[in-house]
């Protein structure tokens, strides 16, 4: 059963300027800053779904098969036994986390008082990193290496998200701060703090981070009206590509895509995608579905390597968009739900009977307006939201647009009391850990959670909207697998289809499972904070958190208003320190004819154990000779991945030949970066400063008509140079996406 976004969301959309006028308003009028449970540690023992009689749930303070071994407040910089504790807090509020080897970067929507003028946080992780036993986890500190400032009290910086290398971090700001009473007054900037991002309002930003104690702003996309909500960085083509999400304003929502250039450190935009189609294709209109483009995610693809992106289009539900062709984007399946908040595949299949599956998660966030008023075909109404395990196994072998179907689902609790947005799942990651598929969910004040896959044999469900089959059926994603017209079981619950959009799930409809593995497993830890330094308009409660990463075995959660916490389930181990790797290129050539080949040499200078090395060669090259090594698509290139680990000294090499595709191919090709795994190909780290630029003329050097002679290294200087006058020709095309007449 296949369906597409447009004739979806055209019934189904709401007015989102109504709905934000009546959540947003609540913080902006000081109604939601008195939270029920501010300030509560209460130990209550009992399941994790246990509540109180009015519906309140308790366990606060609490962790139950896991815990919590490191804390910092971010209320200054160093370690957290100094600037880092409770009494010393942030004032103001955190959001987003993301991590990238021994660093995590944590965003902050707002900064007042002694905290003035901070946006974003660098946190050092290494000794948690470096930790092999609880002893050691115990002794581990996080320590705040610096700030990165902003100038601008209205700007909240919602979103951060690192490039593969760690030298690059991309913030997305929303002009939204004083909706809920934060604006900053009276602000006194730390001059110990880094670069200013400047007095931006909604924009996307690039920062260099290369230097942990001083990171510095390098470019800024501005015009963003009510701003970037979300981003994502991907390599495509070996070319970097920033994917941001504006998300509400008539006419200008949807996916905005830039590229990235590190040479000269801009962002230029060069394509939007709505569900009417590309700007850059001239087909982008309204789409029926310009109301609220939330969440975005992209991953090369676990069974072929495309890049491929994981939108949230709120009640549009979860798109999924080949992202191959950053400038011609293919939708190729849907998950319909409401309220759809956030996306994230797996990082990889799930094995089922010798079968490789793809699956991803989707989830909707859950404001109390909605609960208090319940929409027309809305799931659970008065839950604390839903998290959907979805079957994406056909999105690439499958014709036109594939609707996904549901394999299993979580909720936290039913028929509870809340304000706001206190209780809802937020951001989460997907991680493999011991061969198990685990997700790290970071659920507002429901702490940290949790969950583990529990593989079936069963093909994702949809709701049929064949009137010949009736009301309260199923039918296997695509007709595969389950029994297309067989009953729901009594447990789905009432099952409706409200202009083509399923309104209630199976929650127990396949055989697979999502769940809490020991019944109750979370870290709920509450910090003795100063009740002035929370979060006064969007939720004061503690613990009250943004997002989740999983990293080398440690959850690290951002708290809104308590600060970061590094936290182990006890059932999964934590991996130890990243290795230290140096790895050189060399490469025989700079300048390629067609179906020319040249040697690449990939030396280990230094490293702490031995490792197992890949790298990245642009898509048409082949590998003709060297060392052993087998090559797949991965991103838009060609990985090289060598058999045999490398230890310091060792060299590996192989031979590029380039492709035979005309002058029209000249120009500059991509290789790299350069990447290393020491957990035998399972995760990869890529190395910044390992990639290389050589250019391809699109001529074959056998050809007495060809003008081989007139290639040199001037010519190769100015085919680079091309890219840049490229870039500036579609800086200038930005200001066409902002003035065009919808």
């Amino acid at each position: 059963m296949r369906r597409n976004i447009d004739e979806l969301g055209a019934t189904t959309r709401r007015s989102v300027l109504k709905a934000i006028g009546a959540t947003l308003g609540v913080g902006a009028m000081g109604q939601a800053a008195g939270h029920r449970w501010g300030g509560s540690n209460t130990t209550t023992e009992g399941p994790q779904a246990d509540t109180t009689d009015d519906g309140i749930p308790e366990n606060v303070g609490l962790s139950k098969n896991s815990e919590v071994f490191g804390y910092h407040s971010l209320g200054d910089e160093g370690p957290a036994g100094t600037g880092g504790r409770a009494r010393s807090p942030h004032f103001g509020g955190i959001t987003e986390i993301d991590v990238r080897g021994d660093y995590a970067y944590v965003s902050m929507f707002s900064a007042r008082g002694s905290s003035s003028g901070r946006g974003l946080a660098v946190v050092n992780i290494a000794q948690f990193n470096r930790a092999k036993t609880s002893e050691e986890l115990d002794q581990a500190e996080l320590v705040v290496e610096s700030f990165f400032r902003n100038q601008n009290p209205a700007t909240a910086m919602m979103d951060v998200k690192t490039d593969d290398t760690g030298d690059y971090v991309f913030v997305g700001t929303q002009p939204i701060t004083a909706l809920f009473g934060e604006l900053g007054q009276n602000q006194e900037l730390n001059d110990r703090d880094s670069s200013s991002s400047g007095p931006n309002t909604g924009s996307l930003l690039a920062i260099d981070v290369s230097d942990k104690r001083r990171p510095e702003i390098v470019d800024v996309a501005e015009g963003f009206s009510t701003g970037i909500h979300n981003c994502f960085h991907h390599r495509i083509d070996g070319q970097d590509y920033v994917f941001a999400c504006k998300d509400i304003n008539e006419g200008e929502a949807g996916l905005y895509v830039f590229r990235f250039d590190r040479q000269e450190l801009g962002l230029t935009l060069v394509n939007r995608w709505t569900p009417s189609g590309d700007d850059a294709q001239g087909d982008t209109g309204f789409g029926g579905l310009n109301f609220y483009c939330h969440d975005v995610h992209v991953q090369n693809d676990p069974k072929n390597g495309t890049p491929t992106i994981y939108l949230s289009y709120w009640d549009g539900g979860t798109v999924i968009l080949d992202g191959s062709d950053p400038m011609d984007l293919e939708q190729i399946g849907i998950f319909p739900m409401l309220q759809g908040h956030y996306a994230v595949p797996a990082p990889d299949t799930v094995t089922v009977d010798g079968e490789e599956r793809r699956v991803a998660f989707a989830s909707h966030e859950e404001p109390s307006v909605d609960a208090e008023t319940p929409r027309d075909g809305k799931p659970n109404p008065g839950s604390t939201g839903t998290i959907y395990l979805v079957d994406t196994d056909d999105i690439y072998e499958a014709d036109g647009v594939v609707e996904c179907g549901e394999l299993a689902n979580y909720t936290w609790q039913d028929e509870v009391t809340f304000e706001g947005f206190e209780l809802s799942p937020h951001n989460s990651d997907p991680a493999f850990h011991d061969g198990e598929l685990w997700l790290h969910v970071g659920h507002y004040h429901g702490g940290t959670r949790f969950l583990k896959v529990t593989p079936g044999s069963d093909r994702g469900t949809t709701i049929s909207d064949d009137p010949e089959l009736g009301a309260g059926v199923y039918v296997g994603t695509n007709g595969r697998g389950n029994t297309a017209g067989a009953t729901a079981p009594e447990s789905a619950g009432s099952w409706q289809v409200i202009d083509g959009v399923p309104t209630d799930r199976a929650n127990d409809a396949t055989d697979w499972d999502l769940s809490e593995p020991n019944g109750a497993d979370f870290a709920r830890p509450v910090e003795d904070v100063p009740e002035e330094s929370k979060m006064t308009g969007l939720s004061s409660a503690q613990p009250n958190v943004w997002g989740a990463i999983s990293h080398r075995g440690i959850t690290y959660s951002a708290d809104i208003n308590q600060g970061v916490f590094a936290i182990k389930h006890d059932d999964i181990g934590a991996r130890g320190a990243i290795p230290f790797v140096d790895i050189e290129r060399d490469a025989d050539r700079s300048v390629y004819t067609a179906d020319q080949a040249g040697r690449i040499r990939l030396t280990v200078a230094d490293a702490d154990e031995d490792v197992y090395i890949r790298d990245r060669i642009p898509s048409g090259w082949e590998v003709v000779a060297g060392d052993d090594s087998e090559t797949y698509a991965l991103g838009g290139q060609v990985a090289v991945e060598f058999e045999a680990t490398a230890a310091p000294g060792d060299t590996v090499a192989y031979f590029a030949e380039s492709p035979d595709d005309g002058v029209d191919d000249t120009g500059t090709q991509i290789f790299g970066p350069v990447e290393f795994s020491d957990d035998g190909g399972e995760t990869w780290q890529a190395l910044s400063g390992t990639m290389s630029s050589p250019v391809l003329a699109g001529i074959d050097q056998n050809d007495p008509t060809a003008a081989v002679s007139g290639l040199t290294a001037g010519t190769a200087a100015g085919l680079t140079g091309f890219t840049y006058a490229q870039r500036e020709r579609l800086r200038e095309r930005t200001a066409e996406f902002f003035d065009r007449e919808e």
